[in-house]
């Protein structure tokens, strides 16, 4: 009988600590279910708007038009914006040159499409182009202005913005400058630079870049 009994409480010890943890983990099931809920019911939640209007939840890897336009537009499957797309750039053909279309009058435009004449282009897509040329500029510094990255900073800046306005070509022309500029000799090149076609072609902006190699002068040379 003594063992029997022992036999008996020990059954219900091990059942007792298994529906304890069976409830704990039920427990621990819906909190982590009513914290995504709640986290979703916060405002400004794009999953939980989406939701509440009955539209499926797309995943992360859209398209950045898509993350653009799917506030508005959320019927819009990536795919679906794909083929819009395509089939505007059959008809529109790209174009990497300003072109004039066949409206009347004509307007200029670019790209696919892209009517400069009455639309232009946003600041956003300006900011876009400039920092792709300032890129290409300050390639073209490192390439063929040697051991520019231990110019001074007012001596970079003179460089590229040279190089941005006239190119590696133009640039590679000024031979009077470059033979200052690998002497270290700053005066001479704001010299040079005075003298050129260049100063008389965008005046103030020259004049800026030779006051800069000045400054560079006092700051750095005897």
């Amino acid at each position: 009988m003594q063992i029997g009994k022992k036999s008996w409480h020990r059954t219900w010890a091990i059942r007792g600590r298994t529906n304890g943890s069976w409830f704990f983990g039920l427990c621990l099931w819906f909190s982590v279910l009513f914290q995504a809920w709640w986290n979703m019911s916060q405002q400004g939640s794009p999953l939980w708007r989406r939701l509440q209007n009955g539209t499926e939840l797309r995943g992360e890897s859209l398209s950045q038009l898509h993350l653009d336009i799917g506030q508005s537009m959320d019927y819009l499957t990536k795919r679906d914006l794909e083929e819009i797309g395509d089939w505007i750039k059959v008809h529109e053909g790209c174009e990497l040159l300003p072109y004039e279309d066949t409206a009347v009058p004509p307007r200029i435009t670019i790209g696919y499409g892209r009517n400069l004449s009455d639309v232009g282009i946003s600041q956003e897509e300006a900011d876009i182009l400039f920092n792709s040329d300032l890129k290409v500029a300050l390639e073209e510094c490192e390439e063929f202005y040697w051991g520019f990255s231990d110019y001074p900073q007012e001596i970079k800046i003179v460089l590229v913005d040279l190089m941005f306005n006239m190119g590696r070509p133009t640039m590679e022309s000024f031979v009077k400058f470059n033979k200052a500029l690998k002497e270290d000799n700053y005066r001479e090149c704001a010299k040079e630079l005075e003298h050129s076609r260049y100063y008389h072609q965008t005046g103030r902006r020259a004049q800026r870049n030779i006051d800069l190699l000045l400054e560079a002068s006092n700051k750095y040379q005897l």
